[in-house]
């Protein structure tokens, strides 16, 4: 199941097979890889946004005629809203902190540019001598 990737034409196979182990974690969480599976992603939020995504993929299991079924959707639904808001977060500070270093970094090019070069160069030491 893992090798899926979460296709919807692989959603049937998956509901049943939550259907009829709906306590075996090993197939749950195999379930889980497969449905989650995304391939590459890019971007900023690439990731938070292939999460709502398959969030979203996810809906129609909440309506799903197998209790078992409609509680796999509801816990990965909790999940996936979890997982949504770390990757926002990560996303944030990776551009902030990114944002950050892009500032600095040109402050010290802006002091290069204008000749300074944080050394003394100019300094008057109080030494009259050549």
């Amino acid at each position: 199941m893992e090798n899926y990737r979460g296709e919807p034409t692989t959603h049937e196979v998956l509901k049943r097979v939550v259907s009829k182990y709906p306590n075996d974690q090993k197939r749950l969480t195999a379930v889980t890889i497969s449905f989650d599976n995304t391939g590459v992603v890019s971007g900023e939020f690439g990731m938070a946004d292939a999460i709502c995504r398959k969030k979203a993929a996810m809906e129609p299991w909440l309506t799903d005629q197998r209790p078992e079924v409609r509680s796999f959707a509801e816990t990965y639904m909790r999940q996936a809203d979890l997982r949504i808001a770390d990757e926002q977060r990560r996303a944030e500070t990776r551009k902030a902190l990114r944002e950050f270093e892009y500032d600095n970094g040109d402050d010290s090019k802006d002091e290069e540019h204008k000749g300074g070069d944080g050394g003394e160069a100019g300094h008057d030491d109080g030494n009259d001598g050549p």
